[in-house]
Protein backbone atom coordinates (compact mmCIF):
# COMPACT_ATOMS: atom_id res chain seq x y z
CA UNK A 1 0.00 0.00 0.00
CA UNK A 2 3.02 2.26 0.73
CA UNK A 3 3.75 2.60 -2.91
CA UNK A 4 0.74 2.69 -4.02
CA UNK A 5 -0.33 5.47 -1.79
CA UNK A 6 2.42 7.30 -3.06
CA UNK A 7 1.89 6.90 -6.59
CA UNK A 8 -1.25 8.87 -6.07
CA UNK A 9 0.94 11.37 -4.24
CA UNK A 10 -0.25 10.52 -1.09
CA UNK A 11 1.73 10.85 1.92
CA UNK A 12 1.53 9.20 5.86
CA UNK A 13 3.02 10.47 8.54
CA UNK A 14 3.42 8.21 11.50
CA UNK A 15 4.18 8.91 15.13
CA UNK A 16 4.89 6.12 17.00
CA UNK A 17 5.30 5.31 20.32
CA UNK A 18 7.78 2.40 20.24
CA UNK A 19 9.47 0.12 17.21
CA UNK A 20 6.24 -1.74 16.81
CA UNK A 21 3.61 0.61 16.71
CA UNK A 22 2.88 0.76 13.04
CA UNK A 23 3.37 -2.78 12.75
CA UNK A 24 -0.15 -3.01 11.92
CA UNK A 25 0.40 0.30 9.55
CA UNK A 26 -0.61 -0.44 5.74
CA UNK A 27 1.92 3.10 5.11
CA UNK A 28 4.62 1.76 6.86
CA UNK A 29 7.00 -0.49 5.46
CA UNK A 30 7.03 -4.23 7.85
CA UNK A 31 11.16 -3.62 9.62
CA UNK A 32 12.89 -7.25 9.60
CA UNK A 33 12.41 -7.26 13.68
CA UNK A 34 8.83 -6.41 13.54
CA UNK A 35 8.46 -9.68 10.50
CA UNK A 36 10.51 -11.80 13.04
CA UNK A 37 7.95 -10.78 15.67
CA UNK A 38 4.65 -11.76 13.40
CA UNK A 39 6.39 -15.14 11.88
CA UNK A 40 7.28 -16.38 16.15
CA UNK A 41 3.26 -15.19 16.55
CA UNK A 42 2.03 -17.10 13.87
CA UNK A 43 4.02 -20.25 14.26
CA UNK A 44 3.18 -20.43 18.18
CA UNK A 45 -0.45 -19.65 17.46
CA UNK A 46 0.02 -23.00 14.68
CA UNK A 47 1.84 -25.07 17.10
CA UNK A 48 -0.85 -24.46 19.47
CA UNK A 49 -3.76 -25.39 16.74
CA UNK A 50 -1.85 -28.23 16.27
CA UNK A 51 -1.71 -29.40 19.61
CA UNK A 52 -5.13 -29.15 19.90
CA UNK A 53 -5.89 -31.28 17.20
CA UNK A 54 -3.54 -33.62 17.91
CA UNK A 55 -5.44 -33.85 21.69
CA UNK A 56 -8.47 -33.85 20.28
CA UNK A 57 -8.19 -36.37 17.13
CA UNK A 58 -5.72 -38.98 19.32
CA UNK A 59 -2.63 -38.66 17.11
CA UNK A 60 1.18 -37.40 17.63
CA UNK A 61 2.46 -34.05 16.75
CA UNK A 62 4.37 -35.72 14.26
CA UNK A 63 1.24 -36.96 12.21
CA UNK A 64 -0.95 -33.97 12.65
CA UNK A 65 2.12 -31.72 10.82
CA UNK A 66 2.17 -34.71 7.87
CA UNK A 67 -1.85 -34.37 7.60
CA UNK A 68 -1.96 -30.58 7.53
CA UNK A 69 1.34 -28.68 6.48
CA UNK A 70 -0.39 -25.60 6.93
CA UNK A 71 -3.61 -26.44 4.31
CA UNK A 72 -6.94 -25.56 4.47
CA UNK A 73 -8.96 -28.93 3.59
CA UNK A 74 -12.44 -29.65 2.04
CA UNK A 75 -14.91 -31.16 4.45
CA UNK A 76 -14.58 -34.21 2.61
CA UNK A 77 -10.44 -34.22 2.43
CA UNK A 78 -10.69 -33.17 6.11
CA UNK A 79 -12.75 -36.57 6.95
CA UNK A 80 -10.54 -38.74 5.07
CA UNK A 81 -7.86 -37.51 6.82
CA UNK A 82 -9.59 -38.21 10.10
CA UNK A 83 -9.45 -34.30 11.14
CA UNK A 84 -13.25 -34.70 11.48
CA UNK A 85 -15.84 -37.53 12.38
CA UNK A 86 -18.19 -36.56 10.01
CA UNK A 87 -19.85 -33.67 7.24
CA UNK A 88 -22.28 -31.12 7.92
CA UNK A 89 -22.80 -27.27 8.44
CA UNK A 90 -23.23 -25.10 10.81
CA UNK A 91 -26.59 -25.92 12.02
CA UNK A 92 -25.57 -29.19 12.41
CA UNK A 93 -22.75 -28.34 14.43
CA UNK A 94 -24.92 -25.71 16.22
CA UNK A 95 -27.49 -29.16 16.77
CA UNK A 96 -24.64 -31.42 17.69
CA UNK A 97 -23.24 -29.16 20.65
CA UNK A 98 -26.33 -28.44 21.97
CA UNK A 99 -27.02 -32.14 22.62
CA UNK A 100 -23.35 -32.64 24.01
CA UNK A 101 -22.56 -29.50 25.52
CA UNK A 102 -25.83 -27.85 27.53
CA UNK A 103 -28.14 -29.56 30.04
CA UNK A 104 -31.01 -29.39 28.67
CA UNK A 105 -30.39 -30.10 24.63
CA UNK A 106 -31.23 -26.43 24.07
CA UNK A 107 -29.05 -22.95 23.79
CA UNK A 108 -29.86 -19.41 22.91
CA UNK A 109 -27.72 -18.28 20.14
CA UNK A 110 -26.35 -15.35 19.52
CA UNK A 111 -25.02 -14.18 15.27
CA UNK A 112 -21.82 -12.35 15.00
CA UNK A 113 -21.97 -9.69 12.76
CA UNK A 114 -25.40 -8.42 14.21
CA UNK A 115 -27.32 -8.28 11.21
CA UNK A 116 -28.26 -4.50 10.32
CA UNK A 117 -31.61 -3.22 11.69
CA UNK A 118 -34.18 -2.33 9.15
CA UNK A 119 -33.76 1.00 10.72
CA UNK A 120 -30.07 1.10 10.10
CA UNK A 121 -30.39 -0.15 6.10
CA UNK A 122 -33.02 2.98 5.32
CA UNK A 123 -30.83 5.58 6.68
CA UNK A 124 -28.08 4.39 5.06
CA UNK A 125 -29.45 4.16 1.66
CA UNK A 126 -31.33 7.55 2.33
CA UNK A 127 -27.46 8.74 2.23
CA UNK A 128 -28.13 9.81 6.37
CA UNK A 129 -25.64 7.25 7.66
Amino acid sequence: ATGLARDYGISIEHIGTGEFSASNSLFQPMTPKVEAAFKRKMNETYDGFKAIVASGRNLSLKEVEARAQGRVWTGRDALDQSLVDELGGLNKAISYAKVHYTKTGDAELEYWPKPPSVTSVISRLMGSD
